[in-house]
């Protein structure tokens, strides 16, 4: 039972600032690709600007961002409003990183298709957060690429605004506890590994519990928005054949998650897991109002978990 309702908490970590984006299907084309199946080597250099205009934007450099657009260049912002000129863009991104620093964007580029030698056309979702409680900013843009002396640079990019699931948005942000935690209490040592699954839609979690070298339990935990009940929900099945679900609720600090399940005997099991957030590598963990068959159970003791990995690949 405690290591059941620990691993419905561990994923409700602290939530504060929102951002994601849902993918969408590009209407018609797609990227152009060498014979063996890897990007052409302007397809990969496009690519490559949008990496260096993320990097650009996370370090506040408005000039570094602004250098990415030819010289007649022009930004047409979701609002319909026009900027033409690298100056004037770099202008436009001086006040905006003024305004919000640290704030920071993701891009996920969905197509990427040469029109010609020198023109080519790019589509794509980015999400922009704030440090500040502003929400996120979630939206497509549309590229039109142009090569100059031998340089892929942005001529024409338009931005359209996309409203986003607030739960999506919230999962995105759980991206942070990707990879491995470990936890010990009472001579017992809990593994803990996370990892996104279809396209980022959910997180798979694996866990095991051991006393020395002897297993106790495992299992495998699915977090993901469920636009059913429009909550952040998690489906967990243990290997002794029980099962259970919990519904999130964010908090400023944490997250409290409302946990059912049933024991592999049918006996039902509620409790209350509450998480908070001590830093980038550790957690604080406990649960509470517990009750097995409706008889109630003790609190457990506060459970320390510490991060021991982080997976690059899945960020």
């Amino acid at each position: 039972m405690r290591f059941c309702c620990l691993l419905l908490a561990v994923v409700a970590i602290a939530v504060i600032a929102e951002t994601s984006w849902t993918k969408e299907t590009p209407q018609s084309g797609r990227p152009s690709v060498a014979a063996d199946g890897a990007d052409s080597p302007d397809v990969a250099a496009i690519k490559k600007g949008e990496a260096a205009f993320q990097a650009a934007f996370d370090a506040g450099n408005a000039k570094a961002v602004a250098a990415l657009w030819a010289p007649d260049g022009e930004l047409v912002e979701e609002d319909g409003e026009r900027i033409e000129g690298r100056a004037a863009i770099e202008k436009r991104y001086a006040a905006f990183f003024a305004a919000n620093p640290k704030a920071r964007i993701a891009i996920r580029v969905d197509l990427v298709r040469l029109a010609n030698s020198e023109t080519a056309l790019e589509d794509g979702a980015a999400t922009v957060t704030f440090a500040s409680a502003l929400p996120p900013n979630a939206g497509r843009y549309s590229v039109v690429h142009v090569k100059r002396d031998g340089k892929w640079l942005m001529w024409s990019v338009h931005e359209t605004r996309a409203e986003e699931p607030a739960g999506v948005a919230l999962l995105e942000k759980l991206g942070w506890m990707i990879g491995d935690w470990t936890a010990e209490n009472k001579g017992v040592e809990f593994h803990l590994s996370c990892r996104w699954m279809a396209d980022k839609h959910f997180i798979e979690q694996n866990y095991v519990a051991k006393r020395g070298n002897k297993v106790i339990t495992s299992g495998r935990q699915i977090v993901g928005w469920d636009p059913a009940s429009e909550k952040i929900t998690s489906w967990m099945f243990t290997s002794d054949g029980g099962h259970a679900r919990g519904i999130w609720t964010p908090r400023e600090d944490g997250m409290v998650v409302e946990a059912e399940g049933v024991l592999p005997d049918g006996t039902p099991t509620t409790a209350v897991n509450i998480t908070k957030k001590l830093d980038d590598k550790a957690i604080v963990w406990r649960s509470t109002d517990r009750k097995a068959g409706g008889m109630p159970l003790a609190d457990t003791d506060e459970v320390v978990l510490r991060r021991t990995k982080v997976d690059a690949a899945q960020k």
